[in-house]
């Protein structure tokens, strides 16, 4: 029992002398590591913006305005052709980012719609590239742009007579 009453003292000791140890630098220590070097700032994102030669339709509660062009700029009957659509908030162009977009067409006096189901890809640049659109009949077509946000969907649609 005395062996043990005469280690308790000097492992105070020990641990109380590393402790001190840990909270006094040394002098090797003191040297200061120079901090890491500031992040090099990121170059402003040019902005995302609607080209001024689409055309324009107002979705149906006036949120966003759909900027659309087809190429070939004649759509003709039973040629494929493709859309470009933008969408912003209404009366601005600088694009919405988060926005989802689907797209539909119909004859309303024919009672049926396209024959294929259109392919719509974002773009990086926020825009929509919407491939796979045939009018495979002349007359009247509705062409509709469902933007998406969130849980609710707000239509725009434009008609287009097709010879």
């Amino acid at each position: 029992m005395t062996a043990i009453l005469h280690l308790r003292p000097r492992l105070v000791c020990l641990t109380l002398s590393l402790c001190a140890a840990c909270h006094t630098p040394s002098p090797q220590v003191q040297h200061a590591t120079p901090p890491p070097p500031a992040p090099a700032p990121l170059p402003q994102q040019a902005a995302r913006q609607a080209p001024s030669g689409a055309q324009v339709l107002t979705t149906a509660l006036n949120t966003f305005d759909v900027h659309w062009q087809s190429e070939p700029a004649a759509i003709e009957r039973g040629r494929p052709f493709v859309l470009r659509v933008w969408i912003t908030p209404q009366g601005r162009t600088d694009l919405v980012p988060w926005a989802k977009l689907s797209i539909d067409a119909d004859m309303p006096e024919h009672l049926h719609g396209m024959n294929r189901v259109p392919r719509i890809t974002q773009q990086a640049d926020g825009s929509f590239l919407v491939e796979g659109m045939v009018f495979h009949m002349p007359g009247r077509w509705d062409l509709y742009f469902d933007v998406h946000e969130a849980a609710i969907v707000e239509r725009g649609q434009v008609a287009l007579d097709l010879e």
